[in-house]
């Protein structure tokens, strides 16, 4: 081969290489200010005047939020840090619950404008953060191994945003940030060694873009937004180094008619807008060791799926990029899945759209109601008939959600209107 050839084709190589790295969404500098997670500022004072004008379902929420932490206040409650060493039975849900109840301290902070409740919410923030033992520093890996990212993940998000939004709170000092960063610093590469196991292990029988797929990059993207990560926030939303980022979630997690689901999946048909883990309607063994999964949740996960694609754009959302009117090469966006599940939460029947979720109803009956999501798709997709028609029937006051907690309160919009 002559030099001449050999310099073309290393061009031609060279610009092959840089189209394959190109953006495939414009991902801008962080410059909001704190809050910029889930609510920024202006939404704040909205929430709060609504709830000021005792305007509904907004004011009842409130009342209902606020009468369940004054009592838990009265009563003393605590930050209880897990520090054990098992990151799913053990950190989650005692994570969860704490973090939930910061956050909707936080809430309240901004709410009325006492301090009595950022001082409560930091509180429990710095209880997990300067707890010695630290709080997942002792996790042992023979343990739950699988679900390490997603249990982290979805454990501490609701920190993450209670940490945004008390930011600026004076009470919350320098030095008490650094040692929140820290400890989010050691979360932080729990979701990515999560991560790194799912991927090393050809995904546990090619379960390719499930929940815990979706865990991982919502932690990532939080978490980035949270602490100035820019490089953090580029892997998580759009980077050809990670084959789990945003816009491959999309595209893979939403399936299309067509499309071949899950290939442990009975032949059935797929429509446009459901989620990958369908598949956990059926009980199945072999994706690790000895567990076996439990059979008619394909609605419930399906539905945990929606939820952390939809945390994710709402933060992405808040920072300049719309990955609500994003639609992949293949047509996926996130519009098509709150279109197609939510004649399951209005009706509240499980044998709709062929009967794929038929023995699903205790799903669409539950305490931690899913109706809940459907206000971030109202907000976001405010002229889809299916979704406002859910919301006018559904009870948007009991409803709550985990990580986005009281979501009529906090994304909730009025019905009358396509904004």
């Amino acid at each position: 081969m002559s030099k001449v050839s050999f310099f073309l084709l290393a061009i031609v190589v060279s610009l092959i290489s840089d189209f394959a790295r190109a953006k495939r969404i414009e991902i801008p500098p962080i410059t909001e200010e704190h809050p910029r997670l889930l609510l920024k500022q202006s939404d704040l004072v909205t929430i709060k005047q609504r709830v000021n004008q005792r305007e509904e379902p907004w004011y009842s929420n409130w009342a209902v939020l606020k009468s369940n932490i004054d009592d838990h206040i009265e009563k003393g409650k605590k930050p209880n840090p897990y520090t054990g060493d098992d990151n799913r039975v053990g950190f989650f849900p005692a994570c969860r619950e704490d973090s939930g109840y910061a956050r909707d301290l936080a809430m309240a902070y901004w709410i009325t404008g006492e301090k009595k409740y950022a001082d409560e919410s930091l509180k429990m923030l710095l209880g997990w953060a300067q707890n010695a033992p630290l709080p997942g520093a002792d996790f042992d890996p023979n343990i739950s191994y699988p679900a390490l990212g997603m249990a982290v993940a979805r454990g501490s998000l609701s920190f993450i945003w209670t940490y945004d939004l008390l930011y600026n709170y004076s009470g919350f000092t320098p030095e008490q940030k650094k040692v929140v960063e820290n400890w989010f610093q050691l979360l932080l590469s729990h979701i990515k060694t999560g991560a790194k196991r799912w991927e090393e292990n050809d995904y546990f029988d090619k379960q390719y873009y499930q929940n815990h797929a979706a865990a991982h990059t919502l932690g990532m993207a939080a978490l980035g937004y949270a602490l100035g990560d820019e490089e953090l926030v580029r892997y998580a939303l759009d980077s050809v180094d990670n084959s789990k980022d945003m816009l491959d979630l999309i595209e893979g997690c939403i399936l299309m008619r067509g499309e071949t689901p899950y290939y442990r999946e009975p032949d059935f048909q797929v429509h446009d807008g459901e989620i990958y883990d369908r598949y956990r309607h059926f009980q199945m063994e072999g994706h690790y060791r000895d567990y076996v999964t439990k059979p008619n949740l394909g609605l419930r996960y399906s539905h945990l799926t929606l939820l952390l694609l939809t945390t994710a754009a709402e933060i992405a959302y808040n920072n300049g990029v719309d990955l609500y009117s994003y639609t992949a090469p293949s047509g996926e966006n996130l519009e098509l899945c709150f279109d197609f599940y939510a004649d399951f939460f209005r009706l509240k029947d499980d044998s709709l759209r062929g009967g794929f979720y038929s023995g699903e109803k205790d799903c669409l009956t539950q305490e931690e109601t899913g109706e809940c999501l459907f206000e971030l798709g109202h907000k976001h997709y405010p002229s889809n008939k299916a979704v406002k028609l859910l919301l006018q029937s559904a009870d948007r006051i009991r409803g709550e959600v985990a990580i986005l907690g009281k979501a009529s309160l906090y994304f909730g919009q009025p019905l009358n209107c396509d904004k």
